[in-house]
């Protein structure tokens, strides 16, 4: 991307479609979605549905249910074949348009990245993981991993679906990173052969740059100073009540 207005609503429609085709090309969706339910996951802001200038854009809310989006199968070693079910809801909406360097300091307003395992014989729900920015006021790192938790849609909560801690301090990630991440294990190979490809290595940064990056300046500012010098940990650096990577 290049130019003061890299980030709006159809850029990030586009590159939600050219990451799934590449995804089927490559054999790894249960069924390929069609580009037109691809854009369909990204909700435009009011500007952008007008046909503004992107410099006019304020932020779009990328939203996937269960059952959407599905990767596998997956045969493992040691059990059945697996499926993974990705769902999320990411909104990079903010109250007034940015250029780059403003969007990429404070990305996302909330956001919630969701993979359910399922056993494709027993179809029973085995693992539920999410990433999440956590809200305004929760306890725990800003950006954190959780275990767990209930699944909406009908489907059998899980024994361990009460707890809520530990939340573990995790990188931030939204949809594209966290199906990049499940390539990155399920599909070694192919995720081999998708690095080798400008395209998906282009899309790929893209999002690093928009969704990690604050995190990574954010900690290298933490560790920048040596020991002793610093006056908290790493997990304080992380703590919500201290680090807000949110647009106003």
């Amino acid at each position: 991307m290049s130019g003061g207005y890299a980030y709006s609503c159809g850029h990030a429609a586009k590159g939600l479609v050219d990451v799934m085709r590449l995804l089927g090309a490559e054999g790894l969706l249960q069924a390929q979605p069609d580009a037109g339910l691809v854009r369909q996951w990204v909700r435009q802001c009011d500007a952008c549905r007008r046909g503004r200038n992107p410099s006019r854009c304020l932020g779009w809310e990328t939203v996937v249910d269960r059952g959407s989006l599905v990767l596998g199968p997956i045969p493992q070693r040691r059990g059945p074949t697996v499926r993974a079910e990705v769902s999320a809801t990411c909104s990079f909406e903010r109250s007034a348009p940015g250029r780059q360097p403003e969007w990429i300091a404070k990305p996302l307003a909330h956001s919630t990245v969701v993979v359910e395992i399922f056993g494709v014989q027993s179809d029973d729900l085995v693992e539920r993981h999410h990433v999440d920015l956590a809200n305004r006021g929760q306890h725990g790192p800003a950006w954190h991993f959780q275990y767990g938790g209930n699944p909406a849609g009908g489907v059998e909560k899980l024994p361990t679906g009460w707890l809520q801690e530990p939340r573990w301090p995790s990188a931030p990630l939204d949809l594209t990173l966290l199906v990049e991440l499940l390539v990155y294990n399920f599909f070694p190979e192919q995720w081999s052969r998708l690095n080798g490809q400008g395209e998906w290595l282009r899309l790929i940064a893209e999002t690093e740059d928009l969704v990690i990056s604050h995190f990574a300046r954010h900690m290298a500012h933490h560790f920048h100073r040596g020991a002793g010098h610093r006056d908290r940990t790493w997990l304080a650096a992380q703590d919500n009540a201290e680090f807000d990577p949110r647009p106003l």
